[in-house]
């Protein structure tokens, strides 16, 4: 007989289930912050284009220094964040704090483009290829306010 491993299932309704205990809620838990989970593989996640690639775990977690990630000036203004989650997960919105603590030459994202499910996905498929999902992003919307997706 085979042999299965049901640890991760097991780990995360367990996680689950303290997080409701925790706060009290009945039922599914609406809304959670990935940065304070152990969710997100920080080890394996990128930011391509970035001035310095190693800020991405610091401005994806929790982050009261509102430390900040600018693309590479030497290269151009784009920027690719290619996030890993250790398991299936269900975005709903995020948010973007790019007016806080930013150097006086640069400014937030004006688009954002989801392509989800595509590790392998380059800055030439992404000019190329029909995004799941591309938003304009407002003024206030760079300054924390839920990006709903």
């Amino acid at each position: 007989m085979a042999k299965v491993n049901n640890q991760g299932s097991s780990t995360q309704s367990m996680m689950m289930h303290q997080l409701k205990a925790k706060k009290g809620v009945a039922g599914r838990i609406e809304e959670l912050d990935l940065g304070v989970t152990d969710v997100m593989l920080f080890g394996s996640s990128i930011a391509l284009n970035a001035a310095d690639p190693s800020k991405l775990p610091l401005v994806m977690r929790p982050n009261p220094e509102d430390m900040v990630m600018t693309s590479d000036p030497e290269v151009d203004e784009q920027l690719m964040i290619k996030i890993n989650f250790r398991e299936p997960v269900s975005l709903t919105h995020i948010m973007i704090r790019a007016n806080n603590n930013a150097p006086a030459d640069a400014s937030g994202p004006r688009m954002l483009k989801l392509f989800p499910n595509r590790p392998e996905i380059d800055f030439t498929d992404a000019e190329d290829s029909p995004a799941a999902q591309q938003i304009v992003l407002q003024p206030d919307q760079l300054s924390g306010a839920k990006v709903v997706l």
